[in-house]
């Protein structure tokens, strides 16, 4: 763990825009994919994640993505 405060994180992830490199960008990022294995399919879904830290704890985890994309791969039957 580090003991960097978010803003410090969040201004050296802005920093990085300026450099151009796509892997130092990505390697800042909570975005992820989400697959669901069924019998008769699976749904592969980007999900971002985001978390709220206060005193140290996680307060909230939030996880966000398109119903319509999750829907439209639902296996039928």
């Amino acid at each position: 763990m580090t003991d960097e405060q978010p803003i410090e994180t969040v201004r050296r992830f802005c920093a990085a825009w300026g450099t151009q490199d796509l892997d130092t960008i990505i390697a800042f990022l909570t975005e992820r994919r989400d697959i669901f294995a069924f019998a008769n399919g699976r749904i592969d879904l980007p999900v971002m994640g985001t978390f709220e830290v206060r005193d140290g704890k996680i307060a909230a985890w939030r996880d966000y993505f398109d119903l319509g994309m999750f829907m439209s791969q639902m296996p039928q039957g």
